[in-house]
């Protein structure tokens, strides 16, 4: 991935949160805490009224769509369905729901991920958390 252009703003998103931009935007040196949205359903909902608030159609968006890794122990996991895979499924539905076409995934698993993300370019790197 290209170096990060140091004159672009500065966006850190923490899990269960987003941000739209209308520009290019780089993960900040530090760390800033904020009312995050942590609900996966709610979390596409919004994100969807946002983009059509700048006018943008559901076939106009690319969506990359990362994480639901079942990173909580889960005492006797056959009997039900974890965490991670529910917001797996709600994530789906969702933006199936709302006509969004997901052109990058990578889903569930056991572990966490470390994403960063290249606003200018696209480009996703994904790190899985040990």
């Amino acid at each position: 991935m290209p170096e990060p252009d140091q004159t672009l703003p500065e966006v850190y998103v923490l899990p269960g949160e987003s941000h739209v931009m209308t520009e290019p935007a780089k993960p900040p040196a530090d760390q800033s805490l904020a009312a995050g949205r942590r609900y996966v359903d709610f979390a596409i909902r919004d994100l969807a009224r946002q983009f059509e608030a700048l006018g943008a159609r559901s076939s106009e968006v690319q969506v990359k769509l990362f994480g639901g890794g079942d990173v909580l122990l889960a005492i006797n996991a056959t009997s039900r369905p974890t965490v991670g895979k529910l917001n797996c499924e709600s994530a789906l539905r969702v933006l199936d729901d709302y006509g969004f076409e997901i052109v990058a995934s990578s889903l569930g698993g056991n572990s966490g991920v470390h994403i960063k993300f290249n606003t200018g370019t696209g480009e996703v790197l994904l790190r899985r958390l040990n």
